[in-house]
């Protein structure tokens, strides 16, 4: 399970002539010495989103030590923007996409008269002031099933893009800021595969 702070990233997924995550973990695990070719990723992530927990697999068999040195022996090459925060063995048939059952998705933004650089890495500066009790009580919204085909394509010939929404709520966050007028949320979103 990776975590990554995406603001130096033209996305995860492995590109020509940019940094993503991928490459930078490829390059990390070629350094210990992995001979493959591609690491597999639950999902894809664009320029400047950041991740907690995008699973991945990796092929290793040239590693013969145990699980705990390989996730500090990778973790020691990879730049501070990623890390690896959890390393089990699966069985040889896991496939991290394929075999994702859900999905959980995270949202922040404030509002603020001011701007505030630390914030904004993180959460999206919202410059007119919100109702946070309206966008709690829309969340509900978002529940149930939905048609996410205008996100994204069919993960096999024989899937679908729908997909039911389990969980969307609005919360209350909690941000480091000096500014007594910064109002912060955290909109949730979670949703399982047909």
């Amino acid at each position: 399970t990776l975590a990554y702070d995406g603001t130096g990233f033209a996305g995860s997924q492995k590109q020509a002539n940019l940094r993503t995550v991928q490459g930078e973990l490829e390059k990390a695990l070629h350094k210990i010495g992995w001979t493959g070719k591609s690491v597999l990723m639950a999902g894809r992530t664009d320029a400047g989103v950041h991740a907690s927990g995008q699973v991945c697999a990796i092929d290793f068999d040239e590693w013969k030590q145990n699980s705990e040195k390989l996730l500090n022996a990778i973790n020691a090459k990879l730049p501070k923007d990623v890390a690896i925060k959890k390393l089990r063995v699966a069985k040889p048939e896991f496939h991290p996409r394929f075999d994702a059952v859900s999905r959980t998705y995270q949202y922040r933004l404030f509002y603020n008269l001011v701007r505030d650089p630390l914030q904004e890495k993180f959460a999206w500066h919202v410059w007119t002031k919100f109702d946070a009790e309206v966008l709690k009580e829309n969340a509900s919204l978002f529940l149930g099933k939905h048609d996410f085909s205008v996100f994204g394509s069919k993960t096999t010939p024989e899937g679908t893009t729908v997909r039911t929404v389990t969980k969307s709520e609005w919360r209350k966050s909690r941000m480091a800021s000096g500014s007594l007028k910064l109002e912060p949320m955290r909109f949730y979103i979670a949703w399982s595969e047909e």
